[in-house]
């Protein structure tokens, strides 16, 4: 089974007709959706003012993590943990091996 979603990255695909982009984090292709997310986080950052954490973490990160975790069929959607930059986000999974245990890791002089 394959799935292909490209025709969710179309804006950027447009942009550079034919390039193969494979970079990862921030330097990814923005899916097409993300042009109305940014406009109503701009929204609802105006229309919430000084109240928008409170919606932030009362509200939209719960359900992003139900979702995922539906997604995945994982039992507790707290157990899905977000970070800020590549750096906390490999902390947090050293973190959960083992005491002990010397992980390999693989990267790029790109991160």
């Amino acid at each position: 089974m394959t799935l292909d979603l490209r025709g969710h990255f179309s804006e950027f695909r447009a942009a550079q007709p034919g390039r193969i982009h494979l970079a990862a984090h921030s330097h990814h292709f923005w899916p097409d959706a993300a042009c109305a997310a940014h406009r109503r986080a701009l929204s609802d950052a105006a229309r919430l003012a000084d109240n928008k954490w409170e919606t932030v973490f009362g509200d939209l990160i719960p359900r992003v993590q139900r979702g995922i975790a539906a997604r995945l069929a994982l039992p507790d959607p707290t157990t899905i943990a977000f970070a800020p930059n590549t750096h906390d986000f490999v902390r947090r999974l050293l973190s959960a091996l083992p005491a002990g245990m010397r992980p390999r890791i693989l990267t790029s002089d790109s991160e």
